[in-house]
């Protein structure tokens, strides 16, 4: 697997992490390259290789696309307990996040929600036809965690993370979505008051699951193609 995906540039990075780190990296750099040529090929590419679509990190440490094919693309890699999501875009700063369902929602609440937020959780996990609202859909702590991965999706797409202040990244119903539907539509707002719509959704995975949200602009799929998520293990 390693020697399909990765270049030998990328080897070399590989080798230099620890061993308890290559397993997620290598994850999120196989969603990377994937979510990459699916961008490829719906552009009307011929036969692209993994290798053909390195990938590094800027000098912040973020993601970067690198090579001619995908120039200029937009990147972002979550991982976590052995799965890995990615999104790419092609001129477009975008930002993905992966948690598993809260252990702890009351911690979330006090850390990381702001006024109105918790009363929106406790809305969608009210509705039997919504996101989390469904039988088996995780209800109110799913629904929390919806809003805390929101929040840092639009966080890397903006640039900045959370900078510690997660409770100044407020969370709202998007006017141009459902939010109640099963396409979790939110709106993020930065400190600064930039809005990133935000789509989120529960992966279908062993209890206690886990949700992904990711930056979105007009109204794409419920779980757009450039969205690639990779899985290692049970």
């Amino acid at each position: 697997m390693m020697r399909r995906y990765l270049g030998a540039a990328e080897r070399a990075a590989y080798e230099r992490l620890s061993p308890r780190a290559r397993g997620p990296w290598l994850l999120g750099r196989i969603a990377a390259k994937d979510a990459l040529r699916q961008l490829l090929w719906d552009g009307g590419a011929g036969p692209v290789f993994p290798a053909e679509v390195p990938v590094g990190n800027d000098p912040a440490g973020r993601p970067l696309a690198l090579g001619p094919l995908t120039a200029g693309f937009g990147l972002t890699i979550a991982h976590k307990d052995r799965i890995a999501v990615a999104l790419a875009r092609p001129g477009r700063a975008v930002g993905i996040d992966l948690e598993p369902v809260a252990a702890d929602p009351d911690a979330l609440v006090r850390v990381a929600l702001g006024p109105g937020e918790l009363a929106l959780a406790e809305a969608l996990a009210g509705t039997p036809s919504g996101a989390w609202g469904a039988r088996g859909a995780g209800g109110l702590p799913a629904a929390l965690t919806a809003l805390w991965c929101a929040k840092e999706a639009a966080a890397k797409a903006d640039g900045s993370g959370l900078g510690g202040r997660p409770r100044e990244w407020r969370v709202s119903a998007d006017p141009d979505g459902d939010p109640f539907s099963g396409d979790g539509c939110l709106l993020v707002r930065s400190p600064g008051g930039r809005p990133y719509p935000v789509r989120t959704t529960l992966l279908d995975s062993s209890p206690p699951g886990h949700v992904v949200a990711w930056t979105c602009d007009g109204t794409p799929p419920d779980v757009p193609f450039h969205l690639t998520e990779t899985r290692h293990g049970k």
